[in-house]
């Protein structure tokens, strides 16, 4: 081998191999070190010389060592500081800056790790939450508690709510001591039912004071006057005009008229110029002399008659009527009722329509000669008052069978016992219209009806009236004086008769009754 400043030459083999390492020493080491590692099998190759002495410390790192065994655990350290739970925060930035003591412990709830004050800051100790344990065993019962106060229940208040709202159920108490209030939808409202029967006639109420003026009230310019005498006129000024609302013949209230300071009536206007009223006392029906059944015919048309003088036949012999029984029917008086105390009744004329004739029944009229015809009562002169009180005796008649009473003013066509009159007013009861309930019929060719919601009931007193005003374009009837129509149209301004008629159709098999107990009318024409 021979020695070299720049590389080493090694002759290893007799074929004289050379191997030359360049650079520095420390390569030659490495080299040496692989070279030892050598295994050589070549013939003739002689034994390993003795060992170099130690080469320089390499300065280049060898590869990687494989893990070494665990070594032997180290013993225990000093405890930590006590940690002191404070509870949680939303995050880092929320944990307290100061009132902090060594060992305080927040989780903050954003990553759920743990925060300890060191006595400076606060140091984050990573997550703090372990693994969900295993459920623990079951525990003892504990021992029974005393038995609670028992719970109450209390219905509160109960309101009534809108028409199809929720029912509604509010505890406005506890869960042991309930108050329940409720809430109940009011029902959708019903049609409306069919008007029942008339209920009997009703104990009179006592007279309540009286009311403020009206709008056709009128004050006495010259202060109060002294009433006259029965039949007897006085003259009074006004202090608004009368042309525009009075008229001859019309009544009028006022306190004290008869002459009594206690009894208030109503006197009759006998004639007006501008603001100046003659006013007449009228005589009381006491001093109508008998049997005339007149007023003073001078001031107006007046009648009445209570029957209390009918024969059997009827008033057969007053001409003023006209009788007109049809086929099997009859007119008569006094048969069923009589003198009545019960019903009131002092006198009655009677119609029986008879029970096997077709198209019949019993009529009667006052005041003209329908066959002629000639009319008494001529219309539009004045205010009309017509009253007849009248009864269906014992029995109504059933549906089918064309019966119809009717009671008014108006003019017959063909018979006066059968077909419905014209150019009039009347009422008219038929179990086959209305439902049996009474209606009222006006016009001049023409009838047109209106019904009312007064249901007829058998041996029951109806009060029919009817009330013309003065200019004839209104027509008010009443029953038992409450006002059931009001008609201001198709009224008539011809003339007519008084009539009552109680008619039987082709179907009628049964004789009904209906009775006249009295009737007036009162037509105050200036002549």
């Amino acid at each position: 081998m021979a020695d070299s400043t720049d590389h080493i030459v090694v002759d290893l083999t007799p074929q004289n191999v050379v191997v030359d390492m360049w650079k520095s020493p420390a390569y030659v080491i490495g080299l040496k070190s692989y070279i030892y590692n050598l295994q050589f099998n070549a013939a003739g190759m002689g034994p390993p010389g003795p060992a170099g002495p130690a080469g320089a410390a390499s300065t280049v790192p060898g590869p990687a060592g494989p893990q070494g065994a665990p070594g032997v655990p180290g013993s225990a350290g000093p405890p930590g500081p006590t940690l002191t739970p404070k509870g949680s925060v939303a995050n880092s930035a929320a944990l307290p800056a100061s009132g902090n003591t060594k060992g305080d412990l927040y989780t903050t709830l954003d990553t759920g790790h743990g925060w300890v004050w060191d006595g400076s800051a606060w140091r984050d100790q990573g997550p703090f939450q372990g693994q969900t344990g295993s459920q623990g065993p079951q525990g003892i019962p504990g021992t029974p508690g005393s038995a609670g106060a028992a719970a109450t229940i209390v219905a509160g208040t109960t309101s009534t709510l809108s028409p199809g709202s929720s029912a509604t159920v509010t505890n406005t108490g506890s869960s042991s001591a309930a108050v329940f209030n409720f809430g109940i939808p009011a029902g959708v409202a019903g049609a409306t039912g069919a008007t029942g029967s008339q209920g009997p006639q009703g104990t009179p109420g006592t007279p309540g004071a009286t009311g403020a003026a009206g709008a056709n009230a009128w004050a006495l310019s010259t202060g109060g006057f002294t009433v006259p005498p029965a039949d007897g006129t006085t003259t009074v000024t006004v202090t608004v005009g009368v042309a525009s609302w009075v008229a001859t013949g019309e009544p009028i209230y006022v306190a004290q008229a008869g002459g009594s300071v206690s009894l208030p009536g109503e006197l009759v206007v006998q004639s007006k110029s501008g603001n100046n009223l003659t006013l007449v006392n009228p005589l009381p029906p006491s001093a109508i002399a008998l049997g005339s059944n007149y007023w003073d015919p001078s001031s107006g048309l007046y009648f009445a008659d209570d029957f209390t003088y009918v024969a059997s036949g009827g008033p057969t012999s007053d001409q003023r009527y006209t009788l007109s029984p049809g086929t099997g029917a009859t007119i008569g008086g006094n048969s069923t009722y009589g003198q009545n105390a019960t019903l009131k009744v002092l006198g009655c004329l009677e119609f029986a329509t008879g029970t096997n004739a077709s198209n019949t029944g019993a009529g009667v009229g006052w005041g003209g000669n329908f066959s002629t015809p000639f009319f008494s009562i001529v219309y539009g002169l004045a205010a009309l008052t017509f009253k007849s009180r009248v009864f269906l005796e014992t029995t109504l008649p059933a549906t089918g069978g064309g019966y119809a009473l009717r009671v008014g003013i108006a003019q017959p066509v063909g018979t006066l016992y059968f077909n419905p009159p014209v150019q009039g007013f009347y009422f008219e009861y038929s179990p086959d219209n209305n439902s049996g309930q009474w209606r009222v019929g006006v016009g001049a060719g023409t009838i047109t009806y209106t019904n009312t919601s007064v249901a007829v009931t058998a041996d029951t007193a109806y009060d029919l009236e009817i009330d013309v005003n003065t200019a004839w374009n209104s027509v008010v009837f009443k029953i038992n004086s409450a006002v059931v129509a009001t008609i201001s149209s198709g009224i008539p301004t011809t003339s007519g008769m008084a009539l009552w008629q109680y008619a039987k159709g082709s179907a009628g098999t049964l004789s009904k009754l209906a009775a006249i107990d009295f009737w007036t009318l009162y037509y105050p024409v200036a002549r």
